[in-house]
């Protein structure tokens, strides 16, 4: 009986998360949580709706916890990462991310946003080589390719941004991200 109690709650935490009623499915994982605190779905599920919220805190803190009662699922490491990113903690999001691709090397999503990670604490070598591993494994997504622009443009050189912003447009000519830093790079120019 009791666990029938719980996946109902849980289902039902979904469900308000999912009409973006974060109040209501935190309730619900509240009340699992204090039945049953070993169960790591609710303290996943509770994390997403805390960072639905913008509370970046608690989602980091709810999501360690799931993290410590089941550590191999990537879906937690990836929630967390972002959470840590919201808040600037790039060294701790890169760690994340290293742990989600140790235990699974084939999500793209991963790689880039350790790579965007590597740009922000200035590691410009490494942000190059992720973003390299990057457009050889997924050359059809222009994100990698205009992020590299911006490395190469933090690095001061125009002329190889220029190049690598017009690689991301050939990839995607429907991008409004590139457009409006191309747009943003010739006015600064005055052209």
């Amino acid at each position: 009986h009791a666990q029938y109690n719980i996946d109902r709650l849980i289902t039902s935490g979904r469900v308000a998360v999912s009409y973006e009623d974060y109040i209501l499915g935190i309730q619900y994982f509240n009340k699992v949580i204090a039945m049953k605190p070993s169960l790591y779905e609710a303290w996943h599920y509770r994390a997403e709706a805390k960072f639905r919220l913008d509370d970046y805190r608690g989602a980091e803190a709810d999501v360690s916890e799931a993290i410590n009662l089941n550590p191999y699922i990537t879906a937690l490491y990836d929630l967390r990462g972002i959470s840590r990113i919201r808040m600037g903690k790039y060294e701790e999001a890169i760690a994340d991310y290293d742990k989600a691709l140790s235990l699974d090397p084939t999500i793209q999503n991963f790689w880039y946003n350790r790579a965007a990670c590597r740009v922000e604490t200035k590691d410009y070598e490494r942000a190059h080589l992720e973003l390299d591993t990057i457009i050889s494994k997924w050359k059809k997504n222009a994100a990698p390719y205009l992020l590299k622009s911006e490395v190469y443009l933090q690095q001061k050189d125009t002329v190889k941004g220029m190049e690598w912003l017009a690689k991301s447009l050939e990839v995607d000519p429907y991008n409004a991200e590139a457009w409006r830093f191309r747009g943003g790079i010739c006015l600064s120019r005055k052209e």
